[in-house]
Parts: C-alpha cells; sequence; structure tokens
C-alpha cells in the first residue's frame, strides 16, 4: 500500500507538459541575478526575469533581454512593477519616454 503511494506521487511531482522551464545558465543572462530560483520559465516568469535584469543587470545582460523580450513587453512590466528601484524606473521612464505618473516605483504613496 505505502509503495503505491509513493509511486503515484511521484506522477505528481513531474512537470506538467508543455511548461518549458529553463535553466538559468541556459537564459544568457547572468545567473547570479536569480539567485533565488533553481529554474525560471521565460514566458510565465517574464515580469521577474525582467525586473532583475533592468534593476541588476549590466549592459550584455539588458541587450540579451532585449532579445529575448518585445519592447512593449518591457515598458509593461516598468508600468506594472512596484518592486523596481527608483533609480530604475526613472532611466527606463526617460529612455522609453514614459510619463513619471505612470511609473509605479517612482509614486511616494
Amino acid at each position: 500500500m505505502k509503495d503505491s503511494h509513493r509511486k503515484s506521487k511521484k506522477k505528481c511531482l513531474r512537470k506538467a507538459p508543455g511548461v518549458r522551464r529553463v535553466s538559468k545558465n541556459t537564459l544568457g543572462l547572468n545567473p547570479t541575478l536569480f539567485w533565488d530560483a533553481r529554474e525560471v520559465d521565460t514566458s510565465t516568469h517574464a515580469a521577474y526575469i525582467i525586473s532583475r535584469v533592468l534593476d541588476f543587470g549590466n549592459e550584455r545582460d539588458v541587450k540579451r533581454l532585449r532579445r529575448l523580450y518585445s519592447d512593449r513587453l518591457i515598458i509593461d512590466v516598468i508600468m506594472k512593477r512596484r518592486g523596481l528601484m527608483p533609480m530604475t524606473g526613472n532611466y527606463w521612464a526617460i529612455y522609453f519616454n514614459i510619463p513619471f505618473k505612470k511609473v509605479p516605483c517612482l509614486r511616494r504613496f
């Protein structure tokens, strides 16, 4: 009885079909940006990846990020993520010509 329970539990722990999980080393980005994650899904975790790279990435990481994701998606993340550093939000708001009022990390309250 216990063995059958273990087998069924192992089946539940498998990845769901169609979910594309990528090792953080194969993204082409600095793996230290994602120190708290073992694997990242480039479609599900897009906002997480974009915000980490914009906050802590270097020029090479940003270039790779802009090849992975469209500018529209990057702008959407800038306009929705309150967790971005204000310095990051300010820079990218100027770069993409986004009004400061639309960048949540630049709002006081």
